[in-house]
């Protein structure tokens, strides 16, 4: 940076008392002072975000251009000061200033469009996904982003409260702020979490956007408290997004996974026919398919639940509470995702560490998958498990090497060994023989095995009993006589 401004101090003082009559000097003065500008605003620009991975490219990309414009200026003084010497007169520099003139006015161009993307409006911590273009996106997926059809959800929620459970989680924030686009009723956000809950407050409101909304600071696993939520606010479509989703967190912590994902899920869909909400959208995971952990288990335990009482519910003639379950891969950029690890690491200079060489995962983008839940919620017709078809399983290795092309840094992949209750692959049910199509070509109707409710009722509420006892053993065998694929413990 110094030695940038010094080079341009004496490249100026060379022009000025050399080459440059003083009729000339206004033509001059802005080039000079546009460089050096350029380069402070870059310096500073640097300082700001000194940590955001691809922020920190442009920059980057732009001062490359600033120092390639200042050599060819310098090479070209270099050439008008020999050419004077030896014959006396100057290679018209009129000509030189001109070029300088445009060359400084695209650069200023330049700066001022990246302030106005970047610079003006701060990017909240939460929003750290969003930084991904369509373009490093496609990268990091190997695929094209997915896009649904808005308008037709905006037509099927307009007018309409609506409820999000989880709703500062990184699947319910984004699902909250798509919602916050449409005409409803009301839009009630609904965590546990206060501190990500307030954020969100704060966001929608700076945003001013249609759908007004109500924050509420609730715990899916108190019945009373959301019998009280749904009796203020009498919600006609649950989006249900909260949930535990850590593999290794959960294994050393069977009970909670079964408290949160599957007695809190019954909670929401119980309360969902009590007060005669139209639908109830279960946010579920690929991790439920064959499941070797807690997380995943009990995560298939909340879907046989809601898809039993669906069963159940439509042997009546009555208009009831429809339930589909919307099951996709992991999340690009969610909290605590891969990908929020990999720029930890990448920021802190250490090593990245894989679990396994050959360990593969589906991904999808927050977005992606927030518009799947909105989709499902729209098109269901009650009992579905509805799949995302995200193309072919990523390798995290090479997730891996990507982020550190990103970085420009030589960082080096420790692999250290799958973690418990964690696959080596993972599994969609998103092929000919498990699934069936529907209207959407990336959007598919998972073939699984149906229960009998009057069966289902009886083990949920005794996986309730054994949490009261803390029996994690218990809970465990439980689920394996429920879910026969299940080979956790």
């Amino acid at each position: 940076m110094l030695i940038s401004l010094l080079s341009g101090w004496i490249a100026f003082q060379l022009r000025f008392n050399f080459l440059i009559p003083e009729k000339e000097v206004p033509r001059v003065l802005p080039i000079v002072l546009w460089i050096s500008g350029g380069q402070l605003i870059a310096f500073f620009a640097r300082k700001i975000y000194p940590k955001n991975l691809f922020f920190e490219i442009e920059v980057a990309e732009i001062q490359q251009l600033l120092y390639a414009v200042f050599t060819s200026a310098c090479l070209g003084m270099g050439i008008n000061m020999v050419h004077q010497f030896a014959t006396g007169f100057r290679i018209i520099p009129i000509s030189i200033l001109v070029i300088g003139h445009f060359c400084m006015l695209f650069l200023m161009l330049s700066f001022r469009l990246l302030a106005k993307k970047v610079l003006a409006k701060p990017v909240q911590p939460a929003e750290n996904a969003l930084l991904l273009s369509e373009k490093e996106i496609a990268y990091l997926l190997d695929r094209d982003p997915i896009n649904l059809d808005s308008e037709a959800i905006r037509n099927h929620l307009t007018g309409k409260t609506v409820l999000v459970t989880g709703a500062a989680g990184s699947i319910g924030r984004e699902i909250s702020r798509q919602l916050a686009h449409f005409p409803l009723q009301k839009l009630i956000l609904l965590d546990q979490a206060e501190t990500p809950l307030y954020e969100l407050d704060l966001f929608l409101k700076e945003q001013k956007l249609p759908a007004p909304f109500e924050v509420v600071i609730a715990d899916v696993r108190n019945i009373d408290r959301m019998r009280n939520v749904f009796e203020t606010f009498c919600p006609q479509i649950v989006y249900h997004a909260a949930a535990y989703k850590h593999v290794p967190m959960m294994e050393l912590n069977p009970t909670e996974s079964v408290l949160t994902n599957v007695i809190g899920t019954k909670n929401i869909a119980d309360l969902s026919v009590e007060y005669g909400a139209e639908k109830m959208i279960l946010v579920s995971t690929d991790k439920a398919v064959n499941p070797t952990g807690m997380m995943g288990a009990s995560k298939r335990m909340a879907e046989i639940y809601v898809q039993s009482l669906n069963t159940q519910l439509s042997h009546s003639k009555k208009v009831h509470t429809r339930f589909i379950t919307t099951r996709f891969g992991n999340v690009l950029g969610s909290d605590g995702s891969v990908l929020w690890l990999f720029r930890r690491q990448i920021e802190t200079g250490g090593t990245i560490t894989v679990t396994h060489p050959e360990v593969t995962r589906y991904f999808m983008t927050i977005p992606e998958a927030s518009q799947l839940v909105l989709e499902a919620g729209m098109m269901g017709n009650g009992g579905e498990i509805l799949v995302f078809d995200m193309g072919k399983p990523i390798k995290i290795s090479d997730l891996a090497q990507k982020m550190i092309a990103f970085s420009g840094k030589n960082i080096a992949i420790r692999f250290v060994g799958l973690r418990p209750g964690e696959k080596l692959y993972e599994e969609l049910l998103h092929d000919k023989e498990t699934t069936l199509p529907t209207h959407h070509p990336k959007i598919l109707i998972g073939k699984v095995q149906t229960y009998d409710f009057q069966k289902v009722l009886p083990a949920v509420l005794e996986l309730k009993h054994l949490f009261d006892k803390q029996d994690a053993a218990g809970i465990m065998a439980l689920l394996k006589e429920v879910i026969p694929e299940y080979q956790g413990g």
